[in-house]
């Protein structure tokens, strides 16, 4: 935010110079401070609702994994950190609030964050789908891509620091997760009808955000803030599914 001193003249001139180490949409926009100052106090409204709600819903959790020692659980309790994580990179307050000093750690922290929330998301929906005791080799699998994804992190760190967000990479678990759940769907577990609409949420949101990354659609609120909303609403998803296996574990 930049404070623009305009003199009492009809016209002026302003130059900005801008560098991005990535291809991102850049949005410029002059407002009045009125306009400025109600559009702030709007968003971090909007931003204590988001965050207070993973941290109740991730309050909550934790004391039920206290009580049911349920892996899924500890998964979920994993999803919801790293996902409030990649929202704090994403929204841009991690290098505000947590970081201000060193806003280059944004770049490598938004990458760790959304490779440890999609992982953890697959992790969550395999155990809550009780996949690893059906499919036992499923479990190998999924070490072996957390461990290629790792590599090829430090090899691009390395020796390729220009490619930093392998963000096709971090959507296979995600993806994979869709399809189990829609598939133990149709094959007659009604809890995973809770994933398949979750899932949905997130998977149309991230459409949003590559449009919006690839200037196919304008910068707009909803477009912006489409995975905030996207995240609560799979939030609440999954807490029905878990409040059901829930009912079941007692």
């Amino acid at each position: 935010h930049f404070i623009l001193n305009q003199p009492q003249v009809e016209s002026g001139y302003y130059y900005i110079s801008y560098h991005s180490g990535t291809k991102a949409p850049f949005q410029f926009v002059i407002r009045s401070l009125k306009h400025f100052s109600v559009g702030v106090m709007y968003e971090y409204f909007s931003f204590g609702m988001y965050y207070g709600m993973l941290f109740i819903i991730g309050i909550y959790s934790f004391f039920l994994y206290l009580s049911f020692k349920d892996k899924a659980l500890l998964f979920y309790l994993g999803y919801l950190f790293f996902t409030g994580l990649f929202s704090m990179c994403h929204d841009g307050l991690s290098f505000q609030f947590l970081w201000p000093t060193m806003p280059y750690l944004n770049d490598y922290v938004f990458i760790i964050s959304i490779m440890c929330m999609t992982v953890f998301l697959f992790l969550y929906t395999c155990f809550l789908l009780e996949l690893p005791n059906k499919y036992p080799w499923i479990m190998k699998w999924i070490f072996i891509y957390i461990i290629i994804r790792i590599a090829m992190h430090v090899v691009c760190l390395i020796y390729f620091p220009y490619i930093r967000h392998l963000l096709y990479i971090d959507l296979l678990p995600l993806i994979l997760s869709y399809a189990l759940a829609i598939q133990c769907y149709f094959k007659g577990y009604k809890t995973a009808l809770y994933l398949v609409i979750g899932h949905s949420f997130i998977c149309v949101a991230y459409a949003l955000g590559m449009l919006r990354l690839f200037n196919v659609i304008i910068p707009s609120f909803l477009n912006v803030y489409s995975i905030n909303i996207a995240v609560i609403l799979d939030m609440l998803l999954l807490s029905l599914a878990l409040g059901r296996r829930i009912r079941i574990l007692k």
